[in-house]
This record gives structure tokens, C-alpha cells and sequence, in this order.
């Protein structure tokens, strides 16, 4: 599947966005079970017949999720980069790929949901990660159903490149899957774009040129989601507001304290 070593000392982990969010504690209890894989571009991480026992981190690259057919054909229902992880629950009706090779921590799902069931800060990031997803998953099965091809590769490319940088190494074959469309359809709206010097591409790499072009074609989808609170932000506006609750119950029990000592006081003295 991919090429594994053991994690050891340094912060890179922090490249993934939900990792670097935890606190030094909660990140100690997990770094001893994480492994570095470098994943190759089209290594499957599950499907239908071969679910996955981990759950990917990634530190590069990107993984897309795809919900397969009787056929064996899909489309793309979600993504993660260095934003997010996958592969917290069990799912027979997708398949995992590297879409974009990459770096990922690895972690045994078993060890992991160990973990997460002493550790809140864990389950908490898992939450967040699979919400993130759902939330994905809704907006694209939406934009797919409504919106048309050049707004849904105009937001495909301008999300993946957010992730992975201006080169995104895809065929049009792979992108026609993906958003289920046509391959002829999309290439003759890839031709249109290139000849707007919006991307420049040839076999099997797409170059985007032009984002702010690309920004004005593409489809509201990718504006609602962009202005979304990622993961990593989820998790930290949650830890406020948790430590804003803990701090407020504290007070109120010192308030009560002081309300039973005053009022033992004044029993006392009649």
C-alpha cells in the first residue's frame, strides 16, 4: 500500500491541521501509535470488499472518497488533505484512493477509538473530522445534481489546489469519473479554459493558471464551503468553550460554598 516507518521525534506532525490542534498531552498518548506511509498516487486505503482497520492523517498528498456502483464506477462524495483525517468508522459503500500522492500518520482504528474513549480532546477531533465530512458530502451531492460542468470542475480544481498547490496530477479520465460526467463533455470545457488561460494542462497534469478566473465560473459550492470553520478550527472553538463552561461551573460551586458558609453564619449567631 504504501512505503512505512515509525514516527519519531519533531513537530512535522503539525502539518496535519486537526493533529496540530490537540494539546501537547492528548498528542502524546497518540504519537507512540502513529506510523509515516508515503502513499503513491492511486493506492486504494479501502472499498466495498476490503474495509480499512486505520485511520489516515495526512501530512501531503490527497485522499478522495468515492462512492462506487454494482459497476464499479463512482463519484466523488468527499476529500481530505492536510485539513482532516478519515477513517474513523467503518464504510461499505465507498472506496478510499490517493488521489494526489502524499504523506500520511497512520493509526490502527482499534488503538485509536482506545484512546479516544479516556481522552475527550480524541473524540472531539474525531467528531469534528466526520462532521467535516458529512458536511462535504451534502454540498456535493447537491452541486452534482444541480449545478453544471464547468462550475463543478472549476470548483473541483480551485478545492484540490487549495490543498495541494497549483499542479494537480489528474487526467481528464479520472476528473469525468469523478464529478460523473461525460469525458467528451469535460474535455471540451477544459479546452475552453485553457484557451482563457485559466489551467494549462497535458496528459495526466492540470496547472492552474488563473484561480481569480477560476473563482469567477465556479459554483457557490465552493464559496459556502471555503467560508466553513475547518476541523482544526471546530476543535479549538470547541476547547474554549469548554474551558469557558469548566471555569463557570468552578464558580458556581465556590459561589454555593460561600452562600452555605453565610448562611451557617447567620444560623449560628440567632
Amino acid at each position: 500500500m504504501g512505503t512505512r516507518s515509525s514516527l519519531v521525534g519533531g513537530t512535522f506532525y503539525a502539518a496535519n491541521q486537526v493533529l496540530g490542534a490537540l494539546s501537547e498531552n492528548a498528542f502524546a498518548q497518540l504519537a507512540p501509535h502513529l506510523h509515516k506511509v508515503a502513499f503513491k498516487k492511486g493506492a486504494s486505503l479501502w472499498s466495498p470488499s476490503s474495509p480499512s482497520g486505520s485511520i489516515f492523517f495526512p501530512l501531503s498528498g490527497l485522499i478522495s472518497i468515492v462512492r462506487m456502483d454494482t459497476e464499479g464506477r463512482g463519484i466523488e462524495v468527499g476529500f481530505a488533505g492536510r485539513e482532516s483525517a478519515v477513517g474513523f468508522s467503518t464504510d461499505e459503500l465507498t472506496r478510499g484512493t490517493v488521489q494526489v500522492a502524499g504523506i500520511s500518520l497512520q493509526v490502527l482504528k482499534d488503538r485509536f477509538w482506545a484512546l479516544a474513549s479516556e481522552h475527550a480532546e480524541l473524540r472531539t477531533l474525531a467528531a469534528c473530522c466526520q462532521d467535516w465530512m458529512l458536511v462535504q458530502s451534502r454540498v456535493l451531492a447537491a452541486c452534482n445534481a444541480v449545478h453544471d460542468v464547468q462550475a463543478r470542475l472549476c470548483r473541483w480544481m480551485l478545492q484540490i489546489s487549495d490543498r495541494t498547490g497549483a499542479e494537480i496530477p489528474s487526467t481528464q479520465d479520472e476528473i469525468a469519473q469523478l464529478l460523473g460526467v461525460r469525458r467528451t463533455t469535460l474535455t471540451l470545457v477544459a479546452h475552453k479554459l485553457q484557451d482563457d488561460q485559466a489551467i494549462r494542462y497535458r496528459r495526466g497534469l492540470i496547472m492552474v493558471q488563473d484561480r481569480a478566473h477560476l473563482r469567477t465560473l465556479t459554483c457557490d459550492c465552493y464559496h459556502d464551503m471555503a467560508a466553513l470553520p475547518l476541523p482544526c478550527e471546530r476543535m479549538e472553538g470547541l476547547a474554549l468553550h469548554q474551558h469557558a463552561a469548566a471555569e463557570l461551573i468552578e464558580a458556581s460551586g465556590h459561589n454555593a460554598g460561600v452562600g452555605r458558609h453565610i448562611l451557617g453564619t447567620k444560623n449560628t449567631s440567632s
